[in-house]
């Protein structure tokens, strides 16, 4: 993707228009809620946007409204039944609701502190009042005026144990749905990395009585998708930046919301909210001004391993427990000769790609030559190939900066 199609993909004019066809559609109820217009406040990068200095960060809502035009037009291309269209549209208009301040890097404190990542923070907002959004509303006011086919499906798809009809669960929770592929080719270009056209993997997808297959053609433009995911995940997220950057925002947030039960009036904060309330915190405030500034702590396990060895067991016996893991950090800033709040230990997630593909490419040697790959297919060899496991480190200041 050249820089002249990139400019074209982030210019506020195409946004605006698939915001109009969609409002056009009948969405404008979903996309005026209070649930969606928050999300413009809400970085889809998060961290990176400050770690690689973005001139033009994208926001949670921008990429809401590329991911439901993908969704519209798959729908149509798919020939769906005009109930099931218009409940796999609006599931896509919400599939981000959940995300709190500064997207996945806010995913560390929340689940230390509440047991929650967006997804279930989505499902929470869903089926439940939410006391922190105006007049207490919950999702599924917003589908009263739906018929009970269409509430019943978008309830299906959000709430991830319950059933949709054929063919609208394959196509939403795949590992090649639009979330995916949007958000996929958004992180890509803003990173400065070659990416796939989304209409150019949503035009392998078919459905025939229900199911649905992508079109063996486009095995090689699969693995390349899945060859790109890693490649940025591992070349620009899954960096020793990064995770300070995520580390030191997760210390900010601990230390501003320390007392019992005030995590929750995160949940429904913007960026620029959650930053306003930090500031009223000095410790807090000073960490998140060195993460806007780039000025990160550095990794122990890379600077002084022999430092971090000793206590590694411990601080995973503990990761759950923040009062020990400070006693911890305590003792490791004695053994660097720092302050005590200059060391951060720090717990996320990362995905593993192991990047094996045989199952999909051996697909003709056993069914005939087949021209359609059932998305079973798909998704068994992405589950085989891309797993989640824990990041752990110790991030330290050598300086004692005020």
């Amino acid at each position: 993707m050249d820089k002249t199609e990139t400019e074209a993909y982030f210019s506020a004019a195409l946004a605006a228009q698939r915001e109009q066809e969609l409002r056009e559609q009948g969405y404008a109820v979903y996309l005026d809620s209070i649930f969606l217009q928050r999300l413009k406040g809400v970085s889809f990068l998060g961290v990176l946007d400050s770690v690689y200095q973005l001139r033009k960060p994208s926001d949670r809502y921008v990429h809401t409204i590329c991911v439901t035009h993908l969704a519209l037009s798959l729908a149509r291309r798919l020939s769906l039944p005009s109930d099931l269209e218009r409940a796999f549209v609006i599931a896509n208009i919400l599939h981000d609701v959940g995300h709190a301040a500064f997207s996945h890097n806010s995913e560390p404190f929340l689940l230390e502190r509440l047991n929650l990542y967006h997804e279930g923070l989505l499902s929470a907002f869903f089926v439940r009042t939410n006391q922190f959004a105006p007049n207490g509303t919950a999702l599924t006011k917003l589908l009263e005026g739906e018929s009970p086919r269409v509430a019943q499906n978008v309830t299906g798809l959000v709430l991830q144990s319950r059933k949709a009809e054929p063919p609208l669960g394959d196509l939403f929770h795949c590992p090649l749905n639009c979330d995916k592929i949007e958000g996929n080719h958004r992180t890509l270009s803003h990173l400065g990395r070659d990416s796939i056209q989304p209409t150019d993997l949503l035009s392998l997808f078919q459905v025939r009585s229900g199911r649905v297959f992508i079109e063996t053609t486009g095995i090689d433009l699969l693995t390349d998708f899945w060859a790109k995911e890693r490649d940025v995940y591992w070349g620009d997220i899954y960096t020793s930046a990064v995770f300070s950057a995520e580390a030191m925002l997760t210390r900010a947030l601990e230390l501003f919301f320390e007392g019992p039960g005030t995590a929750e009036e995160f949940l429904f904060m913007t960026d620029d909210e959650a930053l306003h309330a930090l500031a009223a915190c000095a410790p807090a405030h000073e960490i998140v001004n060195r993460v806007r500034s780039n000025a990160l702590f550095i990794s122990l396990s890379e600077t002084r391993p022999n430092v971090l060895s000793p206590f590694e067991e411990r601080l995973r016996e503990h990761r759950f427990s923040g009062a020990i893991r400070r006693e911890i950090e305590s003792e490791i800033a004695e053994a660097l000769q720092v302050p005590a709040n200059r060391v951060i230990s720090h717990f996320s997630r990362r995905k593993h790609f192991a990047f094996n593909f045989q199952s999909l490419r051996q697909f003709d040697l056993f069914d005939g030559g087949q021209e359609l790959l059932p998305i079973e297919r798909v998704v068994s060899a992405f589950k085989n190939s891309k797993k989640s496991g824990d990041f752990f480190d110790v991030f330290w200041a050598p300086e004692s900066r005020p």
